[in-house]
């Protein structure tokens, strides 16, 4: 009768017919086991222990079949079911009419089955299907009810805080759960950690109403047993898809209609920013490949796409989206970590020093030096996404500290990593043995008058005014000047490679601190006399074929060739002219070599070479050559 909509009339019949007939057939029992007594002459303790274990069985079984009606009855009309529960106080709610029974219950035989029945509540709803308000509502009352029967804490409302009430849910409570306790059959058993009453299972269900009533509120409604199996079962991959999918709904309905929630306060937007960044991040750190268009990498873009327009000015956004390009760029390189481990975008947020993975690239992939353009730009997009080295935020590359504002941070920032990631093509280049590549970046990249730089980025300018030193560029510039290859460029001669060194070395001079100088120095002068030592053989070789050219007897007039012509007399004069000149200009060189050189000669004579050699530097040269002099 409970199925016809009637809920009170089968409170009623619970109340009137049931009770007094369980507790009837229990006192009928007692008085037919009685009577059996007295006819039988004997009776043992054990006849007595079966009799009650008898009549125990029999009203277990009977209230069993009233709790498996209930929980049926939630599966088809959860509404009737909730309401015979909230209304019917369980097996000690019974109506006599008038007529007492002759004994009372025992306490813990009544305790026992009044647990048994608010498990029964428990488990209806959990079988629970629908997903309308008034079902989560009818669910709560559920659960008042439960805990009123029982004496435990009551849950709050669904407005109110449950952060209190949560605090009786523990990490063991959680690991007991398992799917088989879902099971329909499983429901009423008593081990069944979800149904059994006490404050843990109370706080779960609680918890899980409420998720249901803001789904349900954000138009994402869902079942509670569907909800449930996703909090307690579901794969973490799983429970992020699904709150993607509903914070993809918050922004829509809020602003199409303000009044979504009437009993909620909306959900601040910097709560719904840190909770979308972390479901992005999420699905980032467990990535396997850094390519924006597999896995958790793209699933972490799509998100962030989702709700670009809505924190379009977001500093956190700008700055996710930076990892994601820089991830994304690195996809296209071969990198392995340390004892081969496989690289991971995670590593990336892990590591202390970000920029140095882009070393690893330049060190596991051939000619990758190459594409410095490319690498400066994940160099840079790591900076934006504010994952440069701890130790050197505001720092410069010397250690000193530098008071800019966070606009003036970034920069410098991305200054630095483009210096920097430059220093690293550069020793890369000169691994594989690419001097010219070396020589090119140093003079168009790291140059005081390099294109890439401003005029208050150049680090003679940064010297003269004394903001920062610039570690790098010198340093770079003395790497490759005192770098020995074992073969030339097929298009450049060896005198040329080693005026190239000087002019590096030169540019080193003006870059370094005083106290690097000499060191600096002592390279210079090695590599001048290696070109001293060439020029002069050259000269000698030069000399040998000139002097076997001009070996003819100009006396006699006549040429060894057959028809050949005599010199002039103006040919005669130039030949005998020209190695006078050539052995005045030896003799200078043997009187330089001879003659011992200061520090300040060399630096001065390093600076003119550059000068000379390569572009004007004349003021940055007057600043950095007067403090050699003092």
């Amino acid at each position: 009768r409970a199925g016809t909509g009637e809920p009170n009339q089968s409170v009623r019949d619970l109340r009137g017919i049931v009770g007094p007939w369980v507790y009837g057939e229990k006192s009928r029992k007692r008085r037919k086991t009685h009577h059996d007594r007295r006819r039988s002459s004997i009776t043992t303790p054990r006849t007595h222990e079966r009799s009650a274990e008898s009549e125990e069985k029999g009203r277990h079984s009977a209230w069993s079949d009233v709790n498996e009606w209930i929980v049926d009855l939630a599966l088809r009309e959860f509404a009737a079911a909730a309401d015979v529960v909230e209304h019917w106080d369980g097996p000690n709610d019974v109506d006599y009419d008038g007529f007492s029974d002759d004994e009372e219950l025992d306490h813990d035989i009544h305790g026992l089955l009044v647990q048994r029945y608010a498990q029964a509540g428990l488990a209806a709803i959990h079988v629970a299907s629908g997903t309308s308000t008034s079902t989560f509502e009818k669910a709560h009352c559920i659960l008042k009810k439960v805990a009123r029967l029982l004496g435990l804490q009551e849950p709050p409302e669904f407005e109110k805080s449950q952060n209190v009430y949560t605090s009786t849910l523990s990490k063991d409570y959680l690991d007991k759960l398992s799917e088989i306790h879902l099971l329909h059959n499983a429901l009423l058993r008593p081990e069944n950690p979800l149904t059994f009453p006490d404050n843990p299972s109370l706080a779960f269900a609680s918890l899980v109403l409420r998720s249901c009533s803001l789904l349900q509120k954000l138009g994402y409604p869902r079942a509670y047993r569907a909800t449930a199996k996703l909090a307690a079962f579901g794969r973490r991959e799983e429970q992020l898809e699904e709150l993607h999918k509903t914070l993809q709904k918050v922004p829509v309905r809020t602003r199409d209609n303000g009044s979504w929630a009437e009993d909620q306060h909306p959900i601040p937007e910097d709560t719904v920013e840190k909770t979308v960044l972390n479901v992005a991040m999420s699905f980032y750190d467990g990535a396997s490949n850094g390519n924006r268009t597999r896995g958790g990498i793209r699933k972490a873009s799509e998100i962030l796409a989702a709700f670009h327009s809505h924190f379009a000015e977001s500093k956190s956004f700008s700055e996710a989206n930076a990892l994601i390009a820089a991830t994304h760029s690195m996809s296209f390189y071969s990198l392995t970590l340390q004892h081969v481990v496989p690289f991971q975008p995670v590593n990336i947020r892990a590591s202390k020093d970000p920029l140095s993975l882009v070393g690893r690239i330049l060190e596991q992939n051939p000619r990758s030096y190459t594409k410095l353009d490319d690498m400066i730009e994940i160099g840079q997009s790591l900076v934006r996404a504010g994952l440069e080295p701890s130790e050197t935020r505001g720092v410069s590359s010397t250690g000193k500290s530098q008071p800019l504002d966070r606009s003036q941070h970034q920069d410098h920032n991305l200054l630095e990593s483009s210096r920097r990631i430059t220093s690293m093509a550069i020793e890369a280049s000169l691994s594989e043995g690419d001097f010219d590549t070396a020589y090119s970046y140093i003079i168009n990249r790291l140059s005081p008058t390099a294109p890439g730089l401003s005029k208050d980025h150049s680090p003679s300018q940064q010297n003269q005014e004394g903001t920062t030193e610039d570690d790098i560029s010198w340093r770079s510039a003395y790497l490759a000047g005192r770098a020995t290859l074992s073969k030339s460029s097929p298009s450049q001669s060896s005198a040329r490679r080693l005026e190239q060194r000087l002019e590096l070395l030169s540019l080193a001079l003006l870059l370094a601190p005083s106290s690097q100088l000499a060191e600096i120095l002592q390279v210079w002068r090695a590599v001048e006399s290696d070109l001293t030592s060439l020029l002069a053989r050259e000269a000698a070789e030069e000399d040998r074929w000139n002097s076997k050219g001009d070996g003819s007897k100009p006396s006699t007039g006549s040429s060894n060739l057959p028809g050949g012509f005599a010199p002039s007399t103006a040919d005669t004069d130039q030949v005998a002219n020209r190695k006078p000149r050539r052995q005045s200009r030896a003799t200078a060189a043997a009187a330089n070599e001879e003659a011992p050189m200061g520090l300040f000669d060399v630096a001065r004579g390093a600076a003119q070479a550059f000068s000379k050699n390569a572009f004007p530097l004349r003021g940055a040269l007057s600043a950095t050559t007067s403090p050699v002099e003092g």
